[in-house]
């Protein structure tokens, strides 16, 4: 049976050097029995996520914009809540980082022995993909940025 598992692999970019290059091994993001599905896959649950960053960020730059444009306080309960609220858009603008070992922490199975649970978009252009280990029955959570995603065919 044929079926078709789509990828996400980072490129490392220097355009003024022409030079483009793969950084470690593509990632799995989904396997499906249908190629369409593959292709819904992509646009309505990695891409649309481009969509959500630039919301998050215009959020975040308002939610700036009206701190600043607070006067001073010397209530406390003021402040903190200030404080806080600065936090928030400080830790959403924040990129997140891509898990390096993608091993089962459990057992140690690779990658190729786990099967996708469910997927939750995080933060600015992040994900947590949620997948049970096959050999131990571990919950995996990785977390990693979108770069560029294709789809294998299986051929």
């Amino acid at each position: 049976m044929k079926k078709y598992k789509v990828w996400i692999q980072i490129e490392e970019i220097d355009e003024q050097k022409d030079i483009y290059r793969n950084v470690g091994e593509p990632h799995e993001a989904g396997s499906f029995a249908k190629k369409k599905d593959a292709e819904t896959f992509i646009d309505d649950g990695l891409l649309m996520t481009k969509d959500f960053v630039v919301r998050l960020r215009q959020i975040s730059e308002t939610g700036q914009k009206f701190l600043a444009s607070l006067p001073d306080t010397e209530l406390t309960a003021e402040r903190q809540n200030r404080e806080v609220f600065q936090k928030m858009l400080e830790n959403a603008a924040e990129p997140l980082q891509i898990p390096v070992d993608d091993r089962c922490p459990n057992c140690g199975a690779g990658c190729e022995e786990r099967t996708l649970i469910k997927m939750d978009f995080m933060g600015i252009e992040a994900v947590h993909m949620r997948y049970e280990c096959s050999k131990c029955r571990n919950t995996i959570i990785e977390e990693f940025t979108l770069s560029d995603v294709f789809i294998d065919d299986g051929k």
